[in-house]
């Protein structure tokens, strides 16, 4: 939910609001479980109470671990996160996981992309989306909807990943009719 942002513009450079009619439905046709899907994934600021758009992840970014620069982001590697599923389809954030009891554990050597931590030259393990992915998964977990904010390792400074979908850019306005044309009267 971007509701609490202001409204996108196309020189926006901060978090903003896509209209809502111009996110896409969700895609039917079914696409590898950890690549990018045609439409894009939506990276969002990691320290949004609700989720703040930053960049459009595309399959061409396949490569990609960091926003680029002009990415309204204070750090620009994109942190990885997970979420649990219930079966009704709520999410819990989960950005510590161990991965041996495959349990949800508190303490930064749990970081799901390690800790991030600047004043120490210590920061997060980057990856790719298709690697985040296969991470969270690997853990019984899939990438979350929402920005986590506040569920520690510092990653509330980072854009992180998601499974939401790319805002749709909008649409080219439709120019104004031409009246018809008279043709000239003759005396």
């Amino acid at each position: 939910d971007f509701s609490h942002l202001p409204p996108c513009t196309p020189a926006s450079t901060t978090p903003c609001t896509p209209p809502l009619h111009l996110l896409p439905p969700p895609s039917e046709s079914p696409t590898a479980p950890f690549t990018i899907p045609a439409e894009g994934v939506a990276v969002i600021h990691g320290g949004s109470a609700k989720p703040a758009f930053i960049h459009c992840l595309l399959p061409a970014d396949a490569a990609r671990t960091v926003v680029p620069d002009s990415a309204p982001a204070r750090f620009k590697p994109i942190a990885a996160q997970c979420c649990e599923q219930t079966a009704a389809g709520v999410e819990t954030c989960r950005r510590m996981w161990d991965a041996e009891t495959g349990t949800f554990q508190r303490g930064t050597q749990f970081c799901i992309a390690g800790i991030s931590a600047p004043s120490t030259s210590q920061f997060i393990t980057q990856m790719t989306y298709t690697e985040a992915a296969r991470k969270c998964d690997s853990y019984g977990l899939q990438l979350c909807k929402q920005s986590c904010k506040g569920r520690g390792c510092n990653y509330d400074k980072h854009s992180v990943y998601t499974s939401l979908p790319c805002p749709r850019p909008p649409p080219l306005p439709v120019p104004p009719s031409m009246p018809p044309s008279t043709p000239p009267s003759t005396p």
